[in-house]
């Protein structure tokens, strides 16, 4: 999976105008037609020599072999010119000495972009007045809505099978997707137009349902690695699905879902920068689905990136105001960021969603008390542990409530409940620690305070949120306390 950093729009645009003014600039001087492709082949070539070339026959002579074709295909059509023939099997994907190019230069960005969205595609320019002007065969097309009009299609048919290009344009492969955004856009250039036949269904049909079999395949190898308990074995089947995924993308460019899906690995994996430019890709080509901007509002918050995890969340509020997960997952940002009225108003909103679960109310419970509500951080934790009475971070939360509201005794229980819970928890440890100050329990205070230490936490920064110092506690509470806790949370 290729690393895609985020582009400014703007600047995206800039680079795609760069490449057509280039494009405008070179056939000022001369008469061009175009090819794309939408990866660099070694040589400019028909798919007939190109056929020869695997099949090491290019001996036979490339316009040997063809006129062996058109003779062998005179049996299933009534035309009789042979040109016709040819332009006939090319346009139902058949092996001629034909080298498609266009009079349009947008219509060859189209092609150049639209296929191998993880390499560089190039465009052709090559001078009709130069060495292929023998070569050059233009169809005639009765259709005036056919493929061959809405394509501009011009052909060349050079008597090695190739041709040496006058001059190429490297289209990174980074700017495709945005190029076809762009042609759609301005030009109306879309697979729609470009193939404006049943063939051109059928012709992509194929495509479609190997994407489609890849990505099954890629669903299954994720199902099993959400299920494997051994980290290598996980590790084997997200990788075997992220294969999947991308030959499905390789495909069938436009497959939003693959995209998607292949994100949320990635962001399984802690592989953000690839996540991130996966779930982008997706609201690129799915710019309505409130899923992808949720899944990317995730990746940016674990990445750190507060600000833009919230307006994912927005925009996807915006798209359906009824989305529940998305207002919950943009509480939990507002309260990382401790803006506890945004958090419990999002946190509440998704509560009338029909959202009930004791992570819910526990995280509704710790905006509370961060804002200093504690009978509403109460009753929320309350109703956490009611729902799962064997929810330590519900305890966690109503021991540190307690413990601001001086019920000493209930913040040991419920901060000892925690613990024995979930003894890798850290807070509880401290808020024990500190509970047991108020009780003189000086031995026992001493343990839990290392521990909290010891597993990472910074007990001083703890201590002086509630008190300026030691003085300070003292004064308050009547308590002096020994010497070396009064150094452990001073130094």
């Amino acid at each position: 999976m290729n690393s895609q950093d985020s582009v400014n729009p703007q600047t995206e645009l800039n680079r795609i105008l760069e490449i057509i003014g280039e494009i405008v600039k070179i056939s000022a001087a001369g008469s061009y037609i175009y090819r794309g492709e939408s990866k660099r082949y070694e040589k400019v070539s028909s798919t007939l020599y190109r056929k020869l070339e695997a099949a090491k026959m290019l001996h036979l002579g490339v316009e040997e072999a063809q006129k062996e074709e058109v003779e062998a295909a005179k049996r299933y059509t009534k035309k009789t010119d042979e040109f016709e023939i040819l332009t006939e099997i090319q346009h139902f994907g058949g092996k001629t000495n034909l080298i498609d190019f266009t009079t349009d230069y947008c219509t060859a960005l189209f092609f150049a972009s639209e296929s191998f969205p993880f390499e560089d595609g190039r465009i052709i320019l090559q001078d009709k007045t130069g060495a292929i002007k023998d070569w050059i065969r233009e169809p005639q097309d009765p259709d005036m809505v056919g493929r061959i009009r809405g394509q501009k299609s011009v052909f060349v048919q050079p008597p090695d099978g190739f041709i040496e290009p006058d001059m190429e344009i490297v289209i990174p492969q980074s700017l495709k997707q945005s190029l076809l955004n762009y042609l759609k856009k301005e030009f109306d250039i879309s697979i729609e137009n470009i193939y404006p036949d049943l063939h051109g269904f059928v012709s992509s049909q194929d495509n479609r349902w190997s994407a489609r079999a890849n990505f099954a395949k890629g669903i299954t190898y994720t199902e099993q690695a959400d299920k494997a308990g051994d980290p290598k074995e996980k590790n084997e089947n997200y990788q075997q699905a992220t294969q999947y995924f991308t030959e499905a993308i390789n495909l069938m460019p436009q497959f939003a879902e693959a995209y998607s899906t292949r994100s949320f690995i990635s962001r399984i994996k802690g592989d953000f920068d690839n996540a991130v430019a996966d779930a982008t890709k997706a609201i690129e080509l799915n710019p309505g689905s409130t899923l992808a901007y949720t899944h990317r509002g995730r990746i940016y918050r674990t990445k750190g990136e507060p600000n833009k995890a919230i307006d994912d969340f927005t925009k996807a509020i915006a798209l359906d105001p009824g989305n529940a997960i998305a207002y919950s997952a943009r509480g939990e940002v507002y309260l990382s960021a401790n803006n506890f009225d945004s958090a419990i108003i999002d946190f509440n909103n998704a509560m009338r969603m029909g959202v009930r679960s004791p992570e819910a109310h526990n995280v509704l419970g710790s905006a509370y008390h961060g804002k200093g509500d504690f009978d509403n951080a109460l009753a929320n934790f309350d109703e956490a542990i009611r729902l799962k009475s064997d929810h330590p971070l519900a305890y966690m939360g109503r021991g540190l409530v307690y413990l601001s509201k001086g019920e000493i005794k209930l913040a040991i229980e419920d901060s000892s409940t925690a613990i024995k819970l979930n003894p890798e928890l850290v807070s509880p440890y401290y808020v024990r620690g500190e509970a047991r100050l108020y009780l003189q329990e000086w031995d026992r205070a001493r343990a839990d305070l290392n521990e909290a230490k010891n597993k990472g936490l910074d007990i001083i920064a703890s201590f002086h949120n509630k008190y300026r110092d030691i003085a300070m506690f003292e004064q308050e509470t009547g308590i002096q306390l020994p010497t070396d806790i009064a150094i452990m949370l001073t130094l």
